[in-house]
């Protein structure tokens, strides 16, 4: 009459010592009961050589059907600790009966509700609560930032200043013609007189491996010191003048 007997569900729980949840026997045996696929159990060096080299369909193919065997495992031991949850859940162990029956709790929520939370909980909830714990800190991300965004950012503009000298390297100094005058001559500079105008030259340009021959007209602006100046009658600025200073005619080179 002291002796505590158990229920026939709660006895079938009871495994032996090369089962449960993790141990290597439970996976071997659902590994062996899993239906064997082609090239599974091959050894490595009797694999032939497929013609698509290492990661050709062939073995693909057995990269598959080894994870799958593996996720079938795991499915199979995640089971076997569902099936426990809920028993625990479905009897109250610690209100007994005469006969030493654990008395059947009622829920609301129907079991395989139940069953199918528990089971999100632990293959997908639980994974990605771990990674998240992983995961560094958003002061930490913020330091580990702050030290290397500065040297990225030179290692950035060393690039530019290594893509622009290659850029510069790239041209190719032409032969400009004077194709047309300025409409007129400006002043320019304070304290030593410069004189500017505006040509439009004739740009030539020798043949390249991706370009042809040709030529191209734009504008050119030219500035050249003031050989000989005309201050004028007052000491204003006004009526000062440049009345000598290199220029050119239509035709001329310009370099």
């Amino acid at each position: 009459a002291g002796v505590v007997s158990m229920s026939p569900k709660r006895r079938r729980k009871q495994h032996g010592p090369g089962s449960g949840r993790g141990s290597p026997g439970s996976a071997a045996s659902t590994a062996q009961a899993a239906p064997a696929s082609v090239g599974i159990e091959t050894p490595r060096d009797q694999i032939p050589q497929t013609l698509c080299g290492r990661y050709g369909p062939a073995r693909l193919l057995r990269i598959y059907h080894r994870w799958r065997a593996r996720r079938q495992a795991y499915f199979s031991d995640i089971a076997e600790v569902l099936d426990f949850f809920m028993e625990e859940e479905d009897f109250d162990w610690d209100d007994l009966d005469d006969d030493g029956e654990p008395r059947k709790i009622f829920h609301f929520v129907p079991s395989s509700v139940r069953r199918k939370y528990h089971f999100f909980m632990m293959v997908y909830w639980d994974p990605l609560v771990l990674f998240m714990e992983r995961i560094p800190s958003c002061v930490k991300v913020a330091k580990c930032s702050c030290r290397v965004l500065p040297f990225l950012g030179f290692l950035v503009s060393l690039g530019w200043l290594g893509y622009s000298w290659y850029i510069n390297e790239q041209y190719v100094e032409g032969s400009c013609v004077v194709d047309a005058l300025p409409t007129q001559y400006d002043k320019a500079g304070n304290m030593d007189p410069m004189v500017s105008g505006v040509y439009t030259v004739k740009r030539s340009y020798p043949p390249t491996h991706e370009r042809p021959e040709g030529y191209i007209i734009q504008q050119c602006e030219a500035v050249v010191p003031c050989e000989r100046m005309d201050y004028g009658a007052t000491g204003s600025q006004d009526d000062d003048m440049c009345t000598s200073f290199q220029s050119w005619e239509w035709g001329d080179a310009m370099s």
